[in-house]
């Protein structure tokens, strides 16, 4: 999900760099998500703050702040055997409207409003529940193997 911006030269670089610092460029996105948002409106915003977090295999990955263990956070000092842990938190700020449904899936347009790492995903997947179709990496919030399709779908 993404696509990859760069100037021809440096001049075109700065002012590139410039209007995404002040948040002018918008950034919208439309996906095919699993499932419809259970207990959400059809369109609203989403204002989770997200988090890298460690899982229980080790590997990193993005979590909204709500899903976030302390045990998960990294240790950033270490006091008399006494581990102070903190996640390093980041506003992340996702606008969805749903413009289509079937029995199974939910076309979504999706516009960051801020663009951290693997927000939309995290957002679809953890803020309401409906992962992007064939995300194999956020469909499920603990595990890291294939998304299994709904037989309906």
């Amino acid at each position: 999900l993404g696509a990859i911006v760069f100037g021809l030269n440096q001049r075109y670089t700065d002012i590139l760099n410039e209007h995404f610092k002040n948040r002018t460029v918008q950034k919208e996105y439309l996906c095919i998500v699993v499932g419809e948002p259970v207990d959400a409106p059809f369109s609203g915003i989403i204002n989770i703050p997200i988090a890298e977090a460690a899982l229980p295999s080790g590997q990193q990955r993005m979590r909204c702040k709500s899903r976030l263990l302390l045990s998960q956070c990294e240790g950033n000092s270490n006091n008399g055997g006494n581990t102070k842990r903190t996640c390093n938190e980041t506003e992340a700020i996702t606008h969805y409207e749903t413009l289509a449904t079937s029995t199974a899936s939910c076309l979504m347009k999706l516009t960051l409003e801020t663009g951290k790492k693997h927000q939309a995903r995290v957002h679809m997947s953890q803020g309401l529940g409906c992962p992007i179709l064939g995300d194999h990496k956020f469909w499920h919030h603990s595990l890291i193997k294939p998304q299994k399709l709904p037989s309906d779908m």
